[in-house]
């Protein structure tokens, strides 16, 4: 028994239950991952597959971006272990009382999929019992590696006038393989969105895929990605297009969110930029993407890309703090040039809120600056 393609990327409730339109799909290609030939055999061992998982990021465990990794290598250290044993099924709750609060695609957006099962299964009616399965299921299988936490709009404001839309971006037509725009070429076209919280994939002709029941991913991570391979039709993929998603930079919109960090940014790299490399200052981020609306950034994080490590590992002569942004010179690093950096920004407020423990990893001087 095993798996023909590489399932992981597909969210299980989407394509393995019996009242999924992809059942019979997954059922030839997913029969491991789904659970389809597993009869009485006992649980493998859970162990982790290397020692330093606690050396890792403090949401290694939770956030949904290392999903992938951490059920490979730190399976006991994040208590993924799956035990076969006769136990009457937890009680289904919902950690949260607000779930109402979110938005109105919380239980259907496969974006918000790991969310939704971690806060509001009761909600969303992803409680399963022996005779049930659950009624919510996304018709359209995509991968989890990006999966976000959706946007909690003030109360009073309707999600969609908070949402300002990009131009549509078609840049690639269907080949022998399918069909794809790359996250990276499609920001490139996108004039309005520098800091997208949503995606939408439509074909050229404005439909959904579906609409045509084909499988795609789409996803801020990646983009567009349509597989000739994994589609039902003879005629393999459509020509999808891609736009993407952001908050109206107004005050009613983009409420301040506190100790919240931003993407990565990497803008510019030594390659284009012939004196080194240098990305933009907290100000200069805040004026451009609209994040931390009404706060101050008060801390940066500075991470060369070449070298796979902190700026303040790499021996470089260079500046990291919200007041410079990313500021290398050639220059001062002669006879080496510098390496490629990206950078992210921490947001504070002006406000009294609860915050969680300190962490020993936010201890660490990635580019503090004391206000």
């Amino acid at each position: 028994c095993k798996d023909l393609i590489n399932c992981r990327p597909y969210p299980k409730e989407g394509i393995c239950p019996v009242n999924s339109s992809y059942h019979a799909w997954a059922n030839v290609r997913c029969r491991m991952y789904c659970g389809f030939c597993i009869v009485g055999t006992p649980p493998s061992s859970c162990v982790d597959k290397i020692s330093n998982c606690y050396e890792y990021d403090a949401d290694l465990c939770t956030n949904p971006l290392y999903r992938l990794f951490r059920e490979d290598n730190c399976q006991l250290f994040c208590g993924l272990c799956k035990i076969a044993v006769s136990t009457p099924p937890p009680s289904c709750t919902d950690k949260i009382s607000n779930c109402n609060e979110y938005d109105a695609d919380l239980c259907t957006n496969p974006l918000y999929r790991l969310f939704r099962e971690d806060n509001c299964k009761r909600f969303c009616g992803l409680c399963k019992t022996a005779a049930t399965i659950p009624s919510t299921t996304p018709s359209t299988p995509v991968p989890t590696t990006t999966m976000l936490i959706p946007f909690k709009p003030p109360t009073t404001i309707a999600v969609e006038r908070c949402t300002e839309w990009d131009n549509w971006v078609n840049l690639h037509t269907p080949d022998a393989s399918g069909d794809s725009e790359p996250i990276a070429e499609v920001k490139k076209h996108s004039h309005i969105c520098i800091n997208p919280m949503k995606i939408e994939c439509r074909t050229a002709t404005g439909s959904t895929a579906d609409d045509l029941g084909q499988i795609i991913s789409c996803d801020l991570w990646s983009g567009l990605q349509c597989d000739n391979m994994h589609q039902f039709d003879p005629n393999g993929c459509a020509d999808y297009k891609v736009r993407l998603g952001c908050l109206k930079q107004t005050s009613e919109c983009t409420p301040c969110v506190d100790r919240s960090w931003s993407p990565w940014v990497d803008e510019r790299n030594p390659t284009t930029y012939a004196l080194g490399d240098k990305e933009k200052s907290g100000l200069e981020y805040q004026k451009a993407s609209g994040f931390c609306s009404g706060g101050t950034i008060h801390k940066v994080k500075c991470w060369s890309t070449d070298i796979g490590a902190f700026h303040y590992s790499t021996g470089e002569v260079m500046k990291c703090t919200p007041i410079d942004g990313v500021v290398c010179n050639n220059a001062d690093n002669f006879p080496m040039t510098c390496t490629n950096y990206k950078i992210r920004y921490q947001c504070t407020c002006n406000v009294t809120t609860i915050l969680p423990p300190i962490s020993r990893r936010d201890n660490e001087e990635e580019g503090i600056f004391l206000l």
